[in-house]
């Protein structure tokens, strides 16, 4: 037993108590914990407007206007306009109001032979409408609408106007409220309606914005906000029965 504690004294006498002290080094479990639940912020580098992508007629986006992208066709005589390219537009688009025309006119028959109403075939006739048919160079199409810069509806009919200016058809913006500006530049002519224009809207009570569509000496008029398709809906109808 003697010698037994003797050698257990000698075995524990080698190591010191810093040795054996198992608590001396300091871990920070909170701050560990923290430092893994940390998000590094990439902040990203704000690439410069690349401007030679819209100065470029040959990219698309030089033609762009918001959603709108012209016709192909449009694109290549706009970018080339030569004497074969021109023939070849206005080949390309008389074909299409020459197949729209003959399908309204069909569908017209269809509806005398059939007693239908304009209600049963709208829809098809709304769909054939956003074929987006544009008017040929000589067809003299053109449309006017009045606004006010304070008039959301008439806003929004800029986008109408710009879109049917890019498929070839003349339009003019005319401001009543000629007192005021437009906070946002627009591609479409803007005038300033005379005296008689202003008056003659307001003793009739019209709303704007309210457009009036002429083919030659024929016209019709539309009240209130218009899309393209609606806009050439009434130049058909315009073209088939004429006058207002």
């Amino acid at each position: 037993m003697k010698y037994l504690i003797m050698f257990s004294f000698l075995f524990f006498s080698q190591f010191s108590i810093a040795d054996i002290n198992f608590f001396d080094s300091k871990i920070d479990f909170w701050k560990d914990k923290a430092a893994n639940s940390e998000k590094k912020v990439v902040k990203k580098k704000k690439k410069n407007f690349d401007w030679s992508t819209y100065k470029d007629p040959e990219n698309d986006e030089f033609f762009r206007e918001g959603n709108y992208l012209p016709p192909k066709p449009f694109l290549e005589v706009a970018r080339r306009p030569t004497d074969k390219n021109i023939k070849n537009w206005m080949d390309y688009i008389n074909q299409k109001n020459q197949i729209q025309r003959r399908f309204l006119s069909a569908l017209r028959k269809y509806q005398q032979k059939n007693n239908l109403g304009r209600k049963e075939t709208q829809a098809i006739e709304n769909k054939v409408s956003k074929l987006n048919i544009i008017p040929s160079i000589n067809s003299k199409i053109s449309i006017s609408t009045y606004f006010l810069t304070t008039c959301p509806a008439c806003k929004k009919m800029f986008n109408t106007l710009e879109a049917l200016q890019n498929s070839g058809v003349y339009v003019e913006a005319i401001q009543i409220d000629k007192e005021k500006y437009l906070k946002k530049a627009v591609s479409v002519p803007v005038r300033i309606a005379e005296d008689q224009e202003i008056k003659g809207m307001k003793e009739s009570g019209l709303g704007v914005p309210y457009s009036i569509v002429r083919i030659g000496d024929r016209a019709k008029t539309l009240s209130g906000y218009q899309t393209v398709e609606s806009v050439m809906l009434a130049v058909n109808r315009l073209t088939n029965k004429g006058g207002i």
